[in-house]
């Protein structure tokens, strides 16, 4: 049976598009990364990351199959804007003239935030924000790449005290390096759950996000702030 490239690299290029333009929309739904990376937010069983994943490599196949494609198609496409009178003529046809006023008003539109392409943006941010109406945001950003150690530190804990007590809780701890996001998936769990066994823990040790800085302020003394860790005038 013989096979034919022309009508594999058809069909290929078909599925490549359903898929990325499936996934598209997908991350158009999707919550901004630092709260779907904190809550281990998920579509279908798939991570926003790996969402991420599946749509920049089948961009990637995408575009080198359309590469190959017109390739194939060369003399196909040449034929449509080539005059047949000369080699090196164009035939600007009203198609043509089209195909560049689109492609440019989209660029453009895009570029310079115009209607409607900025209102396509304004509903991808409303959307996003409407998946944070609830509290589940982390305490600092990114805040699931801490190690144990810096949370530890964040707390004012001793480290081995907050390993034990992760442990105690059925948290994998491997060392004091993994970070929570780490933790987080050897125990099958989101680093939202995690910070949330370790408040629970510790209720009244340290905030996030009120100023680290101010801990180490001149002639205030270690932890007069309110910042993390412990307080010393308890010591």
């Amino acid at each position: 049976m013989r096979f034919h490239t022309k009508a594999f690299v058809s069909l290929l290029l078909s599925l490549l598009f359903l898929v990325l333009g499936f996934s598209g929309v997908i991350l158009y739904f999707t919550p901004r990364g630092r709260l779907a990376n904190w809550t281990g937010w998920t579509m279908l069983g798939l991570k926003k990351s790996d969402w991420q994943a599946l749509h920049m490599n089948i961009a990637l196949m995408f575009l080198i199959l359309a590469g190959l494609h017109l390739y194939l198609n060369w003399s196909s496409f040449w034929g449509y804007i080539r005059k047949r009178q000369a080699v090196f003529a164009l035939n600007l046809r009203w198609e043509m003239l089209a195909a560049l006023l689109i492609t440019s008003g989209v660029l453009a539109g895009s570029i310079g935030t115009l209607p409607p392409f900025a209102t396509l943006m304004t509903y991808n941010n409303r959307i996003k924000d409407y998946w944070e109406r609830e509290p589940t945001s982390a305490p600092t950003p990114h805040a699931e790449e801490l190690k144990v150690e810096q949370l530890a530190k964040r707390l004012g804990l001793p480290v081995e005290q907050l390993i034990d007590a992760l442990r105690r809780e059925g948290i994998v701890v491997e060392s004091d390096t993994a970070t929570i996001a780490q933790l987080a998936e050897a125990s099958r769990l989101a680093p939202s759950d995690v910070y949330a066994i370790i408040t629970k823990r510790f209720p009244g040790e340290g905030h996030f996000g009120r100023g680290e800085s101010r801990n180490n302020g001149p002639g205030r003394g270690q932890g007069q702030g309110g910042g993390f860790g412990r307080k010393t005038a308890r010591e």
